[in-house]
């Protein structure tokens, strides 16, 4: 009996242990399909983006995953320019640019590591933006920017100075260290590029 239980056991552990193989071997891109692209995932490229730019791209993964077995052969500039097209339809012009973006980063990242030979989301042109859409970014007056300064509490002075001053990003902004200050300006890089910046420090902001 008791050695009955202990077949009964390891048959159901060899049991899952095959469910949970398959479970994998399932996720794992098949060759020659989309899904090989997304190796970039795991590359030291798209590691080193920013926080906020990966955040950005997996949400077109997570969108893209239904086409994962797709066959590369199909991906043509009209089947691409087709993808942009559903995503507008979904999901409005700027994820629809956003994919198409990313679909030319994969392609690109492809054929340096000769997974396709072309990139046909290239020439693919982006979604417009619609005319009636009022401007997304439009400056402030100096009787809006100065309403808003008065009415901070003090902790939120300075990173709302350096975002309404200089357009940083709110996560950018609040990161700087004090050693980025000098008696010039700012001494600093750009949050994507690395690019060192030296902007004065306006007279608001000091």
């Amino acid at each position: 009996m008791a050695v009955l239980r202990r077949w009964q056991f390891t048959l159901a552990f060899d049991m899952e242990v095959h469910r949970i193989n398959e479970m994998h071997k399932a996720k794992e891109a098949k060759p020659g399909t989309f899904g090989m692209l997304k190796k970039y995932r795991a590359s030291p490229r798209f590691q080193k983006r920013a926080p906020r730019t990966r955040a950005v791209y997996q949400k077109v993964f997570d969108a893209l995953q239904p086409i994962e077995d797709t066959a590369l052969e199909k991906f043509t500039r009209g089947f691409v320019a087709k993808i942009r097209d559903k995503a507008e339809a979904a999901h409005k012009f700027s994820f629809a640019n956003d994919v198409r973006a990313v679909l030319s980063l994969l392609f690109s990242w492809g054929m340096e590591y000769e997974f396709v030979k072309e990139n046909p989301a290239q020439h693919v042109s982006l979604a417009e933006r619609p005319k009636y859409l009022a401007a997304a970014n439009r400056p402030w007056t100096d009787t809006e920017r100065e309403a808003v300064l008065s009415a901070l509490p003090n902790h939120m002075v300075v990173p709302i100075s350096l975002m309404m001053f200089y357009g940083l990003d709110p996560q950018y902004a609040l990161a700087l260290p004090r050693t980025v200050v000098s008696e010039k300006g700012f001494d600093t890089r750009r949050q994507k590029t690395g690019q060192p910046v030296y902007p004065p420090v306006f007279e608001p902001v000091q």
